[in-house]
């Protein structure tokens, strides 16, 4: 009898088989799956919310123009057209401090509407929204007891663009602030309409489902 070959057949074995372990490739692709899902979701909801995103894009450069456009003319200047006001924009009216303070201020809306277009939490994009809608009280500013102005802010925001279009704005429209009202007043109007996208509109789009 052969003992050796007994003994080592006891030893032997099927041969095990780990197909992900040792092929690098499906071991890379099983590790990468979650990531480029997680991926795929956030590019989806930066496409979906690219209006949104186009928007706040459309009144950051209506804030900044606006900023700019109060040191082209004189106080006293009499009304001209919105075209004659543009080209009369030079770099020192941009380079100013008052310009980049204005910019500054422009972070913490940034910010609201980069968290409302990459978080999935309906609550979070709700309290977004409405976070915005005090922005302007507590940053612009002086709080609580500008809350006339704050009602006023979106019908004047029609107005006072239109004006600057028609040619009806003077140098004291474009110093003392209307353009800068008129920019409040889009920023807050469009809240209110991610704040009905998300309280109305997505509401009953849930309780269809």
């Amino acid at each position: 009898m052969n003992f050796a070959n007994s003994r080592g057949s006891q030893h032997r074995g099927p041969p095990v088989c780990l197909p992900y372990a040792t092929d690098p490739e499906r071991l890379h692709l099983s590790l990468g799956g979650p990531a480029r899902m997680r991926f795929s979701h956030l590019s989806s909801r930066v496409r979906r919310d690219s209006i949104v995103l186009v928007a706040f894009a459309a009144v950051a450069g209506f804030h900044l123009l606006a900023v700019a456009l109060s040191h082209v003319l004189p106080l006293n200047a009499p009304s001209v057209s919105f075209l004659a006001v543009l080209r009369g924009l030079e770099w020192r009216h941009i380079f100013r401090p008052d310009f980049l303070v204005q910019a500054l201020m422009l972070l913490p809306a940034a910010a609201l509407i980069v968290i409302y277009t990459l978080s999935t939490s309906r609550h979070v994009r709700i309290g977004c929204a409405l976070t915005g809608w005090l922005l302007p009280l507590f940053v612009l500013w002086d709080g609580v007891p500008e809350i006339g102005r704050w009602f006023m802010a979106i019908p004047r925001a029609f107005s006072y663009t239109y004006d600057s279009l028609a040619g009806r704005g003077g140098g004291q429209f474009y110093v003392d602030g209307p353009m800068l009202f008129a920019a409040v007043g889009w920023w807050l109007l469009l809240c209110f309409v991610l704040t009905l996208r998300e309280v109305v509109f997505r509401s009953r789009h849930e309780t269809a489902a």
